[in-house]
C-alpha cells in the first residue's frame, strides 16, 4: 500500500460524517499544523488559484460539491460534499473540525486583489478581532457600503461583518457554530454575531489592506436557486424572532487605524465616505443602503471644511 493509500485509509477511518461525503486527504506542506485555516465550499477549485495558498501559514480546506470526484485542488484537504441539500455553513457545520485559532469562512467566488491572506490572519490576531473580513473593491457587488474599501485606513472598526467572508477566532467560532444548521446559507448570522459582539464587548471589524473582489451579484449563485432564497429568509425571520433580535445592521464605525497614522476618528464615517467617493467618483449601493448612505452625504455637505485628506 501505498504512502497516500495509507493517509487517505487512516483519513477516512476518523471521519464522522454523513456517509456521503468522502475525504481525500493531501500532504501538508510542512509537519507543524497551522493556526489558520480557509474553509470554501466550491466545484471549481479554478477559483482558488490566485489566493496564495502555500505561500503562508494558512491551511486549506475544499468542500467539494462537484459531480465528478476528480477534484484535487492545491491545498491541505479536500472533502466531499456532493448532496446538494447541504449549503455553506450547514456544509461546515458537518465537515470542519475544531482545530484551528481563526477560522476564514469564504465564498469562492472572491479575487484577491490587494494584500495576502496572511495579513488577514495577522491583523485578526494582533487586534484581538472576534470576527472581522477583508473589504471589498469598489468594482465589487456589494450589499453593504461600509464593506467597501477605504484606501484611508489599514482596518476600520465597524458595528457589522457580513456572511461573504468572515474571519472568525475560535471564541467566535465555537459560538455561532451551534445556528449553522438552521441558516444554511447564512442570512441571518450576521446580523446575530455582530449584536452579540456589542453585547460581549467583543470587536468587529473591515481589513482595508485585504482586499477581495466580488464579482458575482449577490442572490445568483448555485445556493440561491429554486426556492433556496426564500426558504433562507423565511429561516432568518423565525431565527431572528426566536433570539428576539430585529432585522437591522449596524453601519457605523467605531474607530480604527488610519494609514497617516493618526488616532483622530471624528467624523470617521464621513471621513471613510468621502474617501470611498473621491475613488469612485461615485458610489453604486443596493437599496438597502441608500438611505444610509444620503444620511451620511447630508452631514458630508453640512461640514465639508472638516473633511480632510487622511494619507
Amino acid at each position: 500500500m501505498s504512502i497516500l493509500q495509507n493517509v487517505c485509509r487512516n483519513a477516512l477511518i476518523g471521519l464522522k460524517a454523513r456517509s456521503a461525503s468522502v475525504v481525500a486527504s493531501v500532504s501538508r506542506r510542512t509537519s507543524r499544523p497551522s493556526r489558520n485555516v480557509v474553509v470554501v465550499r466550491t466545484k471549481d477549485p479554478s477559483n482558488l488559484c490566485d489566493w496564495g495558498f502555500g505561500s503562508g501559514d494558512w491551511d486549506l480546506l475544499v468542500l467539494d460539491y462537484s459531480t465528478t470526484q476528480d477534484l484535487q485542488p492545491p491545498c491541505t484537504r479536500v472533502i466531499r460534499q456532493p448532496s446538494r441539500d447541504l449549503r455553506k455553513f450547514d456544509g461546515i457545520y458537518e465537515a470542519v473540525p475544531l482545530d484551528w485559532d481563526y477560522y476564514l469562512l469564504i465564498d469562492d467566488d472572491l479575487q484577491l486583489v490587494c494584500g495576502t491572506i496572511d495579513d488577514a490572519f495577522r491583523r485578526a490576531a494582533e487586534e484581538k478581532f472576534w470576527i472581522c473580513q477583508p473589504s471589498l473593491s469598489l468594482d465589487s457587488f456589494a450589499s453593504w457600503w461600509m464593506t467597501l474599501n477605504s484606501k484611508s485606513f489599514a482596518f476600520r472598526e465597524v458595528e457589522f461583518v457580513e456572511i461573504m467572508a468572515p474571519l472568525l477566532s475560535r471564541d467566535a467560532f465555537l459560538t455561532a457554530r451551534p445556528h449553522f444548521p438552521r441558516l444554511p446559507i447564512g442570512y441571518g448570522l450576521d446580523v446575530w454575531w455582530s449584536r452579540q459582539a456589542a453585547s460581549r464587548g467583543k470587536r468587529l471589524g473591515i481589513l482595508d489592506t485585504v482586499v477581495f473582489r466580488h464579482g458575482r451579484a449577490p442572490g445568483t449563485g448555485d445556493i440561491y436557486q429554486g426556492s433556496g432564497k426564500e426558504q433562507a429568509e423565511r429561516a432568518m425571520m423565525k431565527f431572528l424572532k426566536e433570539q428576539q433580535l430585529e432585522f437591522e445592521v449596524g453601519h457605523g464605525l467605531l474607530g480604527g487605524k488610519l494609514v497617516s497614522g493618526s488616532s483622530d476618528y471624528r467624523d470617521v464615517a464621513v471621513a471613510a465616505l468621502s474617501d470611498l467617493l473621491s475613488q469612485s467618483g461615485g458610489l453604486k449601493v443596493l437599496p438597502a443602503c441608500a438611505p444610509v448612505v444620503e444620511q451620511i452625504l447630508r452631514k458630508l455637505q453640512e461640514r465639508p471644511g472638516r473633511v480632510k485628506p487622511l494619507g
